[in-house]
This record gives C-alpha cells, structure tokens and sequence, in this order.
C-alpha cells in the first residue's frame, strides 16, 4: 500500500520568518504553487478512491450508481421512444386520457419511456464495467 504524500508543513511561529515566504509571490509562481497542490489532491483522491479503506467503498458504490444513471439519462435525451404500449394501454383501461392535461400525459409518457427496452440497454455497458 501506497503512503499518501504529506502536504508541506506550516512555518514554526518562534523561528524567524524566512525572507522568501516574506516575499508577495508572483502570478507564475502563484500559479505553479496552485497547479502543485492540485495534483497533490488529485493524487491523494486517486489513491484512495482505487485502493482505499472501507469509507471509501461507499464513494466508489455511489460514484458507480451515478455513471450508471446519467449514461442511461443522457442516452434516453437522445432516443427516440417510438411507441409505449403498455403505458398507452393503461392509461385507455384507468381512462385518464380524458381527465388528465396534455402537457401532464406527455410528462408521464416521458418518465415512462425510461422502463422501455430501448433505453434500459444503455445501461448494460457500465452496469457490466462495474461488475467487473
């Protein structure tokens, strides 16, 4: 197992301050200092999301669900759902095409098409990436 690399000290209060970290730095050197700290937790993030303790599993198990949903979200924005029979046919036998609004039926249809075949096949490649 990997250590995680530390983060650099603070300065020691008693000691005499260095004249360097006395200095205002500039934008370049800003910029390498935010850029060297990033890929230090971008690191530190890695290291523990691929082989970390078991607080850690519950963020890879939630982080999985997430790719897994919006995969199959996205994939459904852009699908085209061509007919949905059943719901169809169980709106005719509860006779709620005639009571509820257009715009509320469409939003039904639309939540609906998410069960069909169509798009439940987008989640198979993650799902299956997961899995292994």
């Amino acid at each position: 197992m990997s250590r995680r690399p530390r983060a650099p000290a603070a300065p020691d209060p008693s000691l005499p301050p260095d004249e360097d970290a006395t200095r205002p730095l500039t934008p370049a050197a800003a910029i390498d200092a935010l850029l060297a700290r990033l890929r230090w937790q971008l690191s530190y993030y890695a290291d523990h999301f691929i082989d970390g303790d078991g607080s850690w599993g519950q963020t890879r198990l939630t982080l999985a669900l997430v790719v897994v949903i919006m995969f199959t979200v996205i994939s459904r924005l852009f699908e085209q759902i061509t007919s949905l029979w059943l719901f169809d046919w169980a709106i005719d036998q509860l006779l709620l095409r005639d009571l509820l609004p257009e715009r509320l039926l469409s939003l039904l249809n639309f939540f609906a098409s998410f069960a069909s075949r169509q798009v439940l096949r987008h989640a198979i490649p993650p799902l299956a990436g997961m899995a292994v």
